[in-house]
């Protein structure tokens, strides 16, 4: 069949007008689609220009991922009239399903625990929380109602963080944090805190008078002192955010767990650290070591545990350390690297270790010890070591119930600018050193309850301001030096309790300090005690039954 032929079948059968029919279809759905598609771009430019308007208006919106909101949940707009609530937070997030167990249904339980994709939910300013974070603090975030959850919630509620720099954002995430971990609720004074019309450096502090911030930054917090204030739980690794700290002060509280070491590495520029009289648990981490500036580390009935770690002998900037009254442990010997600690001023830890060998000798290289309190170190076995004379910067040595043996090192008397030594409650034995008599700035020379014997060395009269002498306990012999008459600023002498005899001498009516307190109970005294000393010595204490005849004492043994 030709074209003509078919072209007038067509006709005849009516086929011809079917084709136009479906040519007009084709062409009213390819309209539609064309319509559709230019609907969509109208709408992604209004969307646009309203979220700019918005966002002119000082509304923030969390940004999501390539995918979209989590389960189509809408956006949180924080305003300055909107605070959003927990439901809105956990809103934001994913709940993750429970592996179902063998069998079990597959459906989701309820759960405390969520899934928090910062991503979705972090407007572009909350990113430097976020990228500052510890991978720990990030997942606590995720944690319903953890005290960084709740510290992330108060900020965004803040009207004004649209203005706050990283720094600025760091700092109120740490501080809420702090907060809600040491149970701010019940703190003994809240002044301030959480207000989001008060800078940080307005929220209250124990600093009396002063601004705990940067003079020339007032936003930037350089002090964190809340001494006694009721402080309860755990201290948050959060306090590493606060980069520029220079002083944590947060003694007589009630803190618990362990210091925080990732804070601790983080925090360069601290120069104070007192967490003194807490409940805290654990050892001192061996970050302590990052802290280059650190100059006052006070840790004393904190509960810390021994030993201290090796790091902290890189802290050479350390000039205070007090770690005494902590539970007790055994230590073969202090670590080396104490010796490294120069600019050291003072060392006090009392009853926190029992030694049972030698302090090394690296220790006498602290020759810029002013201070050091060794009380009850139980150092099994050992003498005072010769050592000791290098500490010549020393004015207070206190060595009482240290478990020292042998004789007293003739270098001790090297310690010319010493005022107190104490050392009583040990074992030294021998005699008491000629050469204590040059020690001329000596207040306070207390060794009773020790083994001595011999007699008191006449020498003991160059001890010219001296305030007090005990020599009691001991196995003294002899009699009582003349010397110690020239002794015009003793206010007690105590000689009871040892083997001394003969009479009391005359010499003594030069003490004449008001409240002067002389103990000779417990010898073997005889004669008269002489009636210028009576008339000069305000309190006297013998043993009057015996041999010797007092008057004038104010007890008898």
């Amino acid at each position: 069949m030709d074209t003509s032929q078919q072209l007038w079948y067509e006709v005849e059968s009516n086929e011809l007008p079917r084709r136009r029919v479906k040519w007009k279809w084709f062409v009213l759905i390819g309209l539609v689609a064309l319509m559709a598609v230019v609907g969509t771009v109208v709408g992604v430019v209004f969307v646009a220009g309203d979220i700019h308007s918005r966002s002119d208006q000082g509304q923030f919106e969390f940004t999501f991922g390539s995918n979209g909101p989590a389960s189509g949940k809408e956006e949180i707009l924080p305003t300055s009239n909107h605070h959003p609530s927990e439901n809105e937070i956990t809103d934001l997030v994913e709940t993750p399903p429970k592996t179902p167990k063998s069998g079990a249904s597959s459906k989701s339980n309820n759960t405390d625990c969520v899934i928090l994709d910062t991503n979705k939910t972090s407007p572009p300013m909350f990113e430097p929380i976020i990228d500052g974070l510890l991978s720990s603090s990030v997942t606590n975030i995720q944690v319903v109602n953890s005290s960084q959850f709740l510290a992330y919630r108060w900020l965004l509620g803040d009207p004004n963080v649209k203005e706050y720099n990283n720094t600025d954002l760091q700092s109120h995430f740490a501080m809420a944090t702090l907060y809600f971990s040491t149970d701010g609720e019940n703190w003994n004074h809240t002044d301030n805190w959480l207000s989001y019309n008060h800078s940080v450096c307005q929220w209250y502090s124990s600093l009396e008078g002063q601004i705990p911030c940067d003079d020339a930054r007032s936003d930037i917090l350089q002090e964190l002192v809340l001494v006694d204030n009721g402080l309860h739980g755990s201290l948050p690794e959060e306090l590493g955010l606060l980069t520029n700290l220079i002083t944590i002060s947060l003694s007589n509280n009630e803190l618990t767990g362990v210091l925080p070491s990732k804070a601790l590495s983080t925090l360069t520029m601290l120069e104070q650290m007192d967490l003194s009289y807490n409940s805290m648990r654990g050892r001192i981490p061996s970050e302590v070591g990052h802290l280059q500036s650190l100059e006052i580390l006070m840790l004393q009935q904190s509960m810390l545990t021994n030993p201290l770690p090796t790091e902290l002998g890189m802290a050479t900037n350390l000039q205070y350390f007090n770690f005494g009254n902590n539970p007790r442990s055994r230590w073969e010997s202090l670590f080396t690297e104490i010796g490294q600690l120069t600019n050291l001023h003072t060392l006090i830890m009392p009853y926190i270790f029992i030694l049972t060998g030698d302090l090394p000798e690296e220790f006498f290289n602290l020759t810029s010890l002013i201070n050091l309190d060794f009380k009850g170190v139980g150092q099994l076995n050992s003498t005072l070591p010769t050592l000791i004379g290098q500490l010549t910067n020393l004015e207070t040595l206190e060595l009482t119930q240290a478990s020292f043996q042998g004789p007293l090192p003739t270098e001790l008397a090297l310690l010319t600018g010493l005022v107190n030594f104490n050392a009583e409650l040990n074992q030294f034995t021998s005699t008491i050193p000629v050469d204590v008599g040059n020690m001329t700035n000596l207040k306070n020379f207390l060794v009773c309850n020790n083994e001595f014997t011999g007699s008191i060395p006449e020498e003991i009269g160059g001890m010219t301001s001296v305030d007090d002498i005990h020599l009691c306990g001991n196995e003294l012999t002899g009699q009582i030096p003349a010397s110690i008459g020239q002794l015009t600023m003793l206010t007690h002498l105590d000689l009871k309790e040892n083997f001394l005899s003969g009479q009391v001498p005359g010499e003594l009516d030069q003490l004449t300090a008001p409240q002067m307190a002389l103990e000779l109970q417990n010898n073997a005294f005889t004669g008269v005690v002489p009636a210028e000393v009576c008339s000069a010595v305000a309190f006297i204490l013998a043993d009057c039954i015996a041999e010797i005849e007092c008057e004038c004492c104010v007890q008898c043994f």
